[in-house]
């Protein structure tokens, strides 16, 4: 999907995993009347595991033993007949394409896509988002975003500090911003090249659309505003309300 109008657009990748395939995700989003807004993926950097997906008759109870085959990403109930069920366990990329100003309503229609998909994270799962750059300038936006990093790192947990998909970006090693290649906290190169975007990967897995919102509108204002111009920004110098959801985030990550 490409933005079809000349308005400011965000792109929103929800990594997740569902016992629902490939198929029935899209009777989902049909079903929802969201085909013009989400595409599906199949991310092969999300490792589903089992243990959230419990049979319907067993969902609640604990009462089930987990087959650890080699086959993989299935979980086998030995509480219902006897005989086992099993449920294959798929990871999906929802790539959520829609005005800035529509992201609020679009993404509360999401929600409930992903309820009806039972969307599970682990943490192999992310959220990239996207930043419409036709109508902005590159350089300013990305360097604004680099003076955040080190605050949007510390607002994240432990195991996306420490994720290969979202490495920190090293100014001495990346001196054209323009250039930042894929796998980093802000990934400019490819993104720059072929969807005229700046995206920003170092954000956990959810399916929480309140907090994936809160997060597009952080990012939004961090490009858009003026506080993130100088360099190294302390969370006590940020404008009240963006200090605070940053202050928030940082003592749930426990930084």
């Amino acid at each position: 999907m490409t933005p079809s109008t000349n308005d400011k657009y965000v792109g929103i990748e929800i990594e997740c995993m569902s016992i629902k395939d490939e198929d029935q995700v899209w009777e989902l989003i049909e079903h929802h009347n969201l085909a013009d807004y989400v595409d599906l993926d199949e991310d092969g950097s999300i490792e589903p595991t089992r243990e959230n997906f419990p049979c319907s008759e067993c969902r609640g109870t604990g009462e089930q033993d987990m087959d650890d085959s080699e086959e993989g990403y299935s979980s086998v109930c030995h509480h219902c007949d006897g005989s086992g069920i099993t449920h294959d366990v798929n990871g999906h990329e929802l790539k959520v394409l829609a005005k800035q100003s529509e992201v609020k309503v679009i993404l509360g229609r999401v929600k409930y896509l992903l309820r009806d998909m039972d969307a599970k994270v682990n943490d192999s799962c992310g959220l990239h988002v996207h930043l419409d750059m036709r109508n902005r300038p590159i350089v300013d936006s990305a360097n604004k975003l680099l003076n955040m990093q080190h605050l949007m790192l510390k607002s994240v947990p432990k195991h996306r500090r420490q994720n290969t998909y979202c490495r920190p970006v090293k100014k001495n090693e990346h001196t054209d911003v323009t250039k930042i290649s894929k796998y980093h906290v802000v990934h400019t190169e490819d993104c720059l090249v072929n969807k005229n975007t700046i995206e920003v990967r170092v954000h956990e897995g959810t399916v929480d659309t309140d907090a994936i919102y809160k997060w597009v509108k952080f990012l939004v204002s961090t490009v858009d505003g003026k506080y993130a111009t100088a360099p190294r920004r302390t969370v006590r110098a940020l404008p009240v309300r963006i200090k605070k959801y940053m202050q928030e985030r940082m003592r749930m990550a426990g930084a």
